[in-house]
């Protein structure tokens, strides 16, 4: 896989939140880099349900090949299941004086706006990684039905090799190479850089820079919303559903609550969700990745 193609993991929810009313529209939207599909958007407008569902597939059927006349037997029963999604809110405020605004209105609320918006990119991000549930969604590294892989020490290239042997096993016939890749924190991709594959050879576990790079014939990508436990993630990113309810996220501007300390507050909120239609297309580390 060229360096074109590698997966742009965070910067997707951040970028579909930049892009304003088209977010609000029901259906399902699949971002594309460089034709690469990524992350499988649903958008549902939901007034009166408290909850969606999400079919998945937890067995698949077999195919024959028959004589002329053959009867095909008859298969055993589909096995479906669902993945539950529940509106969660995330807010952030921002507070400005009237008298900046009337230095420069247009100019610092647009940006403040845009700010904003990132900051709710960045927490869905971390929810859809390391979330606890509850009040935030179940992230990867919290969710008990995802694939495992310990390091036990130092990271080696079998151990990153069993990422891909477990979503193998996990996923036959379901699994899709041209979504999957690592995810860890900047800390790990520096120690990955630093330790060769084979000792006294000039290859290392992670190659390319600290952000974006390659392990073991995959693309991966670091970043801190992972959490500060340095783990690691391999999984089919096509399968990781984001859900937005209503609007998407809202911007409100309230000039009256602090009236009488000329300021101003801007309010931005989303009701989101983020959950794997299968925990299986994904493997999570149970200890460090930076040991």
């Amino acid at each position: 896989m060229s360096n074109a193609r590698l997966l742009e993991l965070f910067e997707v929810i951040q970028h579909a939140l930049r892009k304003g009313p088209p977010i609000v529209e029901l259906g399902i939207f699949v971002f594309q880099i460089d034709c690469l599909r990524l992350i499988e958007l649903v958008i549902e407008q939901i007034s009166k349900r408290a909850r969606d569902y999400r079919r998945r597939e937890t067995a698949f059927q077999a195919a024959s090949w028959l004589a002329e006349t053959e009867t095909l037997s008859t298969p055993s029963d589909a096995t479906y299941s669902k993945t539950v999604l529940t509106p969660r809110r995330c807010a952030t405020l921002a507070v400005l004086s009237k008298q900046l605004l009337a230095q420069n209105s247009l100019g610092v609320e647009n940006f403040v706006r845009a700010s904003m918006r990132n900051t709710l990119g960045s927490a869905l991000d971390a929810g859809a990684l390391a979330g606890a549930g509850n009040k935030e969604p179940l992230g990867l590294l919290s969710n008990p039905n995802c694939g495992s892989v310990t390091f036990g020490g130092a990271a080696t290239r079998a151990k990153l090799v069993e990422f891909q042997d477990k979503l193998t096993t996990a996923n036959a016939g379901n699994l899709s190479q041209d979504n999957i890749a690592y995810v860890t924190t900047p800390t790990s991709a520096s120690k990955l850089m630093q330790a060769s594959q084979v000792s006294g050879q000039a290859r290392f576990l992670w190659e390319g820079s600290e952000w974006a790079g390659n392990m073991a014939g995959l693309p991966a990508r670091s970043t801190s919303n992972v959490g500060g436990n340095n783990q690691m993630l391999a999984g089919d990113w096509s399968k990781l559903v984001v859900a937005f309810w209503s609007e998407g996220f809202s911007i409100i501007t309230d000039s009256f609550s602090q009236k009488k300390s000329q300021l101003v507050e801007i309010y931005a909120s989303l009701f989101a969700d983020v959950a794997p239609v299968n925990a299986a297309n994904f493997v999570v580390s149970s200890d460090s990745a930076a040991q």
